[in-house]
């Protein structure tokens, strides 16, 4: 039996918690131990390197053409920055040295570039020209050596303009309009039609293949062959801990596993973030309210009404969200 008791917290009352003036923030990335925000100055794009706690450490300045559409990306060595112009800037992420340009010669990229272990994949769109018009475009997905910027493969085209992938042990899957292709090493493909168009990157664990919408459709792909599933509306992206598959949604946090679904913890909230760190699911409400879901027991912490809600993550178990002109560093207790 879960422990159903909610006791409810404020921000800067009852958590460690710092702030900083969010003015001019475009984007705030980490990489689970630094936070790293991104700001438009009338010269440049300002990188301001902080802790977890949002101590300074470090301080730079880029000339290029910031990407508002896609987000970047950090490892444990270097910071990656998608231009307007395709390409992808390589950079030392404490001094802001650029030791390479990944050239990816798509119109456009249209997700976060992914990283696994030596290589960084990016998904492009290029738009393809029949005399004077544009018919349509094309998807592909690259891979290059993040060290060196070097083209190492490339996928196959897709008709499709937007999508959405993951790596698995090597492996590239991709979620286009309603289709759904992996692509391994050996480049042995698979394709599977999917119920409808994904909202978040197929989710790989194991060796099935999880793609859901916010509308709560969950496709579970085992085998080459699909199942539909549905959970609940204004869903959050799944998770998968311990053999089970985890969804918040807005009408409470699922269970499922051995296509079994089981109300975890019923709730009415329209919920914009989830994740997890160990076997403690966090998610976070419109309303700036943190759900915390640890050992069978549920906490949410209320804050400040905003109207602007942005860039909501999680590094270790303290809690980065920016409301309205403040971002917040909460750690969790």
């Amino acid at each position: 039996m879960y422990n159903l008791e909610k006791p409810l917290l404020l921000y800067d009352t009852n958590m460690h918690t710092r702030t900083i003036n969010s003015e001019n923030v475009l984007e705030v990335l980490s990489d689970g131990l630094h936070i790293f925000v991104i700001r438009n100055t009338p010269t440049a794009i300002q990188i301001e390197v902080l802790t977890k706690y949002l101590d300074n450490v470090g301080l730079y300045e880029l000339r290029y053409r910031y990407n508002p559409h896609v987000r970047g990306a950090v490892d444990n060595d270097a910071i990656y920055l998608p231009t307007m112009d395709g390409v992808i800037l390589c950079l030392d992420k404490f001094s802001g040295e650029i030791f390479a340009r990944i050239e990816t010669y798509a119109q456009f990229l249209v997700c976060k570039p992914k990283i696994d272990d030596d290589y960084l994949y990016a998904l492009g769109s290029v738009p393809v020209s029949t005399g004077h018009y544009i018919k349509s475009n094309i998807l592909s997905v690259s891979k290059y050596d993040k060290k060196s910027g070097k083209k190492v493969w490339q996928s196959r085209s897709l008709p499709e303009s937007e999508g959405l992938f993951s790596i698995y042990k090597g492996s590239i899957h991709i979620a286009a309009g309603q289709q759904y292709l992996s692509y391994s090493e050996d480049h042995h493909e698979n394709q599977v039609q999917l119920s409808r168009q994904a909202d978040y990157e197929p989710l790989i664990a194991h060796d099935s293949v999880y793609i859901a919408s916010k509308s709560g459709t969950l496709d579970v792909i085992e085998h080459g062959k699909l199942e539909k599933y549905f959970f609940a509306a204004n869903a959050t992206r799944p998770l998968f801990s311990g053999g089970s598959l985890f969804w918040l949604t807005g009408q409470g946090l699922f269970q499922f596993a051995n296509k079994h679904i089981e109300v975890v913890y019923p709730l009415s909230k329209r919920f914009m973030y989830a994740n997890l760190i160990t076997d403690a699911i966090f998610g976070f409400t419109e309303d700036s309210e943190l759900f915390i879901f640890e050992n069978g027991v549920s906490r949410t912490i209320v804050g400040p009404q905003a109207k602007r809600i942005a860039f909501p993550q999680l590094v270790d178990r303290t809690f980065i969200v920016q409301l309205d002109s403040m971002i917040y560093s909460m750690e969790i207790q």
